[in-house]
């Protein structure tokens, strides 16, 4: 290929041609990115799955968890996760008494676990899992998907009708 471009333009052939990217048409909107920003910013609380399933749950339209990632990513608003270290001690704490006395070590979350979306059950909460909200709620997530998908895909059709 590069050998055809010398022998009809020399040298100057041999350079790269100039790439223009053509936008996909599954990308997000520059709107809705927008929207991704502002409502991590108004809920820190939240991780790009809360924020993912938030958004598709309330805002109705689709974007993936990926996503959102990227975008925080490159405005910096993800950070490292703060780990706090617990160091081995010599002894216990509380030390038992008896040899058959139980004893455990806590981790506490900084949600209630019922509140947290878990990806096992295809990012529903435990308590919607519990009282059979989950295929719903995945079914009405699914059609929001489709409809964002079809409406994106519209919309990049109709801009390159317009830019031809």
């Amino acid at each position: 290929m590069r050998y055809k471009r010398y022998l009809q333009s020399g040298y100057a052939g041999l350079a790269d041609p100039a790439y223009r990217r053509i936008s996909a048409w599954n990308q997000l909107p520059p709107a809705e990115k927008g929207c991704v920003v502002e409502l991590a910013l108004e809920r820190p609380d939240l991780s790009c799955r809360e924020l993912t399933c938030y958004i598709v749950d309330n805002e109705h339209w689709f974007v993936s968890e990926s996503t959102v990632y990227r975008i925080l990513k490159s405005r910096g608003l993800i950070t490292t996760p703060a780990y706090r270290l617990m160091e081995a001690a010599d002894q216990f704490y509380n030390p038992t008494t008896t040899p058959n006395q139980l004893w455990q070590t806590d981790f506490t979350a900084r949600a209630a676990p019922h509140q947290r979306y878990h990806e096992s059950l295809e990012n529903v909460r435990p308590a919607d899992a519990y009282w059979g909200r989950q295929e719903q709620i995945v079914a009405e997530r699914q059609k929001t998907k489709q409809l964002s998908m079809l409406k994106r895909r519209k919309n990049h059709i109709f801009q390159r009708l317009q830019s031809t």
